[in-house]
């Protein structure tokens, strides 16, 4: 027992290592702090995937194990590099679900050249030091007797442990095992439970709501279209306000909507931009930038060029 848990907690530490490495230099580039707040969620969680490998004779197969772990570790970083660089933003697993259509538009030249260095360095240095430890180990193997009972014990014993860490009633356990809202907040959850912490717990959110039946309840009651279905169509005009959008953000294939507004409707390209709410509903509806402040008091005001009138003279009336 002694040397096979010698054995195995070698290869475990070393990826706990790189592990944390590369955790401190994706919070460093997304401008967080050094260490996720609650670093001990995150080292439960890695314990746990570690675990696995007492149930792995080889340790070959066991080091192969944590490199595959270690590989999607490294991508992750290399993907919220990417992400924070371009919008200031960070990956979600939900995010998967858009793939195909990402893949239709994605541009290399946002690829943080930085950022793929370091993550190629960084999985370099971890190939390198696994080889290295792999044959050490190998010189230095000791046969293990009975070894699947003894790593079933270990790794039993392990998820024993665990499953009592989570159980114990303290601030930090309770609102990691309580929150719903990583998604939501998620910089501030990325910043709270690290990278494994993170994206465990959304991946434990979307087995939820996968599991929740909302769809059942939601499908049975959509209404039919009733005889006043439709009765205006073609004889709307409806005006759309963005609020925080750039051109850039319309795509074809990822907002065919706004696509198509833009590109088969009136679409102004000469717009102002980073104003107030009201600064924008007020150019919206009168069709100009007003270059006097506004006093709704005053009648005196011109406005046959906005849109409202406009479309009054064709005999549409305007809610707004």
């Amino acid at each position: 027992m002694k040397e096979l848990l010698k054995q195995k907690s070698q290869i475990f530490l070393l990826f706990i290592l790189f592990y944390l490495i590369a955790e401190i230099i994706t919070f460093i580039w997304v401008d967080f702090n050094f260490l996720p707040k609650d670093l001990v969620i995150d080292l439960v969680i890695a314990l746990g995937i570690g675990s696995l490998i007492f149930l792995m004779k080889s340790n070959k197969i066991s080091i192969i194990y944590l490199g595959v772990v270690f590989f999607i570790i490294d991508m992750l970083f290399l993907i919220n590099a990417t992400m924070y660089s371009v919008y200031y933003d960070l990956f979600t697993l939900q995010q998967l679900s858009l793939i195909g259509e990402a893949t239709n538009v994605i541009n290399i030249e946002l690829l943080s050249i930085w950022g793929i260095l370091i993550a190629f360095v960084l999985l370099a240095l971890y190939i390198l030091s696994m080889i290295f430890l792999y044959k050490h180990l190998k010189k230095n193997q000791k046969e293990i007797p009975n070894y699947y009972a003894k790593g079933l014990a270990l790794f039993f014993m392990v998820i024993i442990l665990i499953g009592g860490f989570f159980t114990i009633n303290t601030e930090t356990i309770n609102s990691f095992l309580a929150d719903g809202n990583v998604t939501t907040f998620k910089r501030s959850s990325f910043e709270k439970y690290g990278i494994l912490g993170y994206y465990t717990k959304e991946l434990e959110d979307i087995i939820e709501q996968n599991n929740s039946g909302y769809s059942q309840i939601v499908a049975p009651n959509y209404s039919d279209p009733t005889d006043y279905y439709g009765l205006l169509e073609g004889k709307n005009v409806i005006t759309i306000l963005l609020e925080s959008i750039q051109p850039f953000a319309m795509n074809e294939t990822l907002t065919p909507n706004l696509w198509r507004l833009a590109h088969e409707g009136l679409y102004y390209e000469n717009s102002y931009s980073e104003n107030k709410t009201n600064v924008s509903e007020l150019i919206a509806i009168t069709g100009n930038y007003p270059t006097i402040n506004f006093n709704p008091k005053d009648y005196s005001y011109n406005f046959s060029y906005d849109l409202p009138s406009i479309l009054a003279d064709d005999g549409y009336v305007t809610n707004y």
